[in-house]
């Protein structure tokens, strides 16, 4: 029973003989405390917390400890990214991430950023059970996402940019299928006879809908003289080189790359093999870069706002 005194860290340290480092940390989430820790001191203040109308001119006020299951803001957020050195080159990652930074600053937070992968969500964990961000930022999302899944089951805010295949969840986002129809459609009524798709990371749903869009316009402009296909590449010297070599015996008219990062290394690899751009072959590209625009000549190309 209460004695209507009140109750501080000093003492539930003492009486459970723990350290008062320990308890704060546990009451405030900063720091990683065991489960049967946190349960002993919530147990304990829930036996001796004052009652109504208790004295509270005792020289260590409950307020010490605060209400232990109250949201802290941390004026923090998280942007999690995937654990690849080549995501974070992408001038589309380094643009989302000065807009993120920019209007995150203008309301008083400050960013945190998190490496992660499918199969390695530890540091997404660390973020919720420490409660170190007030809400996180996915840049990437595959199909059945655990990070999405993970982050639903905390109750902590998220958005992803991008897109998901959960209807449930903010996306930010352009639309992708629509625009990727249009330009291949351009692309057709010029002539472009032979046309081949390439793609990486097919279990993204952005990728999902850029391949959506180009079969779209390959449909939808039903000429017998067409031949198109789509061509999942990985990003290796040795098939990048596969690939132009098939460029070469198929005499494809047009190659299309589902993002930026294809794309320059297709220009580099066409380059080197000696294929005039766009005397042989017409190049594309589903995402614009800063790299692509500054070529010459100048590449078909999608451009987006990220910031």
């Amino acid at each position: 029973m209460s004695n209507g005194r009140s109750i501080s860290i000093s003492n539930i340290a003492e009486a459970l003989g723990i350290s008062k480092t320990t308890v704060s940390r546990a009451l405030s989430g900063n720091g990683r405390i065991g489960a049967e820790t946190k349960a002993r001191i919530r147990r304990y203040i829930s036996e001796h917390e004052p009652e109504s109308g208790a004295d509270t001119e005792a020289p260590d006020l409950y307020g010490d400890i605060g209400h232990t299951t109250a949201e802290k803001r941390t004026s923090n957020i998280g942007i999690v990214v995937p654990d690849d050195h080549a995501f974070t080159e992408l001038p589309f990652f380094q643009n989302c991430l000065k807009g993120i930074c920019d209007s995150a600053g203008a309301f008083g937070y400050e960013t945190m950023i998190a490496m992660s992968s499918a199969n390695h969500l530890n540091r997404i964990e660390r973020l919720i059970d420490n409660r170190k961000v007030d809400g996180v930022i996915l840049t990437s999302t595959v199909s059945d996402d655990p990070a999405v899944a993970l982050l639903k089951k905390s109750g902590l805010p998220f958005v992803v940019i991008g897109s998901s295949d959960d209807d449930t969840v903010y996306q930010v986002d352009n639309d992708h299928r629509m625009a990727c129809r249009e330009l291949t459609s351009l692309l057709l009524m010029k002539n472009m006879d032979r046309i081949t798709l390439l793609y990486t990371d097919p279990d993204n749903p952005v990728t999902q809908k850029r391949i959506g869009g180009y079969l779209d316009a390959v449909e939808n402009y039903a000429s017998p003289v067409v031949t198109a296909d789509t061509r999942l590449v990985s990003s290796s010297s040795a098939e990048l080189d596969k690939v132009v070599d098939d460029v070469i015996r198929k005499k494809c008219r047009c190659i299309i790359c589902s993002d930026d990062l294809i794309c320059i290394r297709m220009l580099d690899r066409l380059k080197a093999s000696g294929i005039s751009i766009p005397g042989d072959v017409t190049l594309a590209s589903f995402y614009n870069s800063s790299v692509i625009e500054r070529n010459t000549p100048s590449i078909t190309t999608l451009h987006f706002d990220a910031k």
